[in-house]
């Protein structure tokens, strides 16, 4: 008995990433839909169907010290247009998938990804929201229409530096 896989047709174009499953009777179309744009600030904890565009600043994996092989999850920094940054966070079982989606320096439009609460640990930014990124989470590359910061970094006062030690919460200034 031999099983037959679905025959699919993947299309892609500088508006539209859509891939369709034509031996189903529901074909599964990921297109952006007309979600309103937001920029960081104007994220709300919990919200889904929104779009934001921004400069991939910094990606990396989460790893165990104990045992490098052991991946906790997939780490992203990203800055919207105002320069605002916003911790970004995948799944640990598809890093390899975001790895090749993403480029550092490249501006994306994302979509269907979901706002959370900052972790309070191990924090790369300022901001108390950070994205969870799914398999579900669409990325187009717009880095040739938008001129976005290519860097970002805050200072942290040479008195804070001393109440630092041994702390693992904000990593940055």
């Amino acid at each position: 008995m031999s099983s037959k896989t679905p025959k699919t047709r993947t299309t892609s174009s500088k508006k539209l990433m859509k891939t369709t499953t034509t031996d189903s009777p529901k074909e599964l179309i990921h297109e952006f839909s007309e979600s309103p744009e937001k920029l960081f600030h104007q994220l709300t904890l919990h919200d889904t169907d929104v779009l934001i565009k921004a400069r991939l600043l910094h990606s990396w994996r989460s790893v165990s010290p104990s045992n490098p092989q052991y991946i906790y999850d997939f780490g992203t920094l990203w800055a919207d247009e105002t320069g605002m940054l916003i911790h970004g966070i995948g799944n640990r079982n598809f890093v390899t998938e975001f790895e090749r989606k993403l480029t550092v320096g490249s501006v994306y439009k994302i979509q269907k990804f979901i706002v959370q609460e900052a972790k309070q640990m191990y924090r790369p930014c300022r901001n108390n929201l950070s994205i969870f990124i799914t398999p579900g989470t669409m990325f187009e590359d717009v880095t040739t229409s938008l001129d976005f910061t290519s860097d970002s970094f805050e200072f942290c006062e040479f008195e804070a530096l001393a109440e630092r030690i041994g702390s693992k919460a904000l990593l940055t200034g």
